[in-house]
């Protein structure tokens, strides 16, 4: 399997126009727009045990699992920083609505399923702040419990009305701490 990002070139292949879709606007027009959804969501995430995880952002906190962990297992808080622009969102009296689907799954060293996560989430936004405060990112985070045992997380992120997805693999560091 491949870890990190790899730039494998473009997604559309040379010498091919982009494909290009109907936006109905309001007033009865359409406009031709770029159809993105063969491109991929590209996303941040921070993937830390919980209890070393910095204090959060007021309103911010992920929600704990929805049981303790288990023995052989550790709590571990996936913060995902997405760009507003990839999703479809809505927007009433200046607060901007998005709907974001994101899952966890966590491999052993021998590549099976250890645990699995995946929500939809609805996150609302001061629509002015959006692109200044931010940088047009939103954040949230995902606690999961995972047996100690497992080597990597497959992290996914889309936009359930679009259908666009992004994906990331990355490595699960075990911090050796002495008790």
């Amino acid at each position: 399997y491949r870890q990190g990002y790899f730039d494998d070139g473009p997604l559309e292949r040379p010498g091919r126009a982009p494909r290009m879709r109907n936006a109905l606007k309001p007033g009865s027009t359409d406009e031709r727009v770029l159809d993105a959804k063969n491109q991929p969501i590209i996303f941040q995430v921070k993937v830390l045990p919980a209890d070393q995880m910095p204090p959060p952002m007021v309103g911010k906190s992920p929600n704990p699992p929805e049981k303790p962990p288990s023995r052989g297992q550790r709590t571990y808080t996936v913060q995902y920083k997405v760009p507003i622009e990839d999703f479809r969102k809505t927007t009433h009296n200046n607060t901007g609505t998005i709907h974001v689907g994101a899952a966890v799954l966590a491999f052993n060293g021998t590549g099976r399923i250890g645990a699995s996560l995946s929500q939809t989430l609805t996150l609302s936004f001061n629509e002015a702040d959006a692109t200044t405060v931010s940088g047009g990112l939103i954040s949230f985070a995902q606690s999961i419990n995972l047996p100690k045992s497992q080597k990597y997380l497959y992290l996914a992120v889309w936009d359930p009305a679009s259908g666009r997805v992004g994906t990331l693999q990355i490595p699960l560091e075990e911090n050796k701490q002495e008790n």
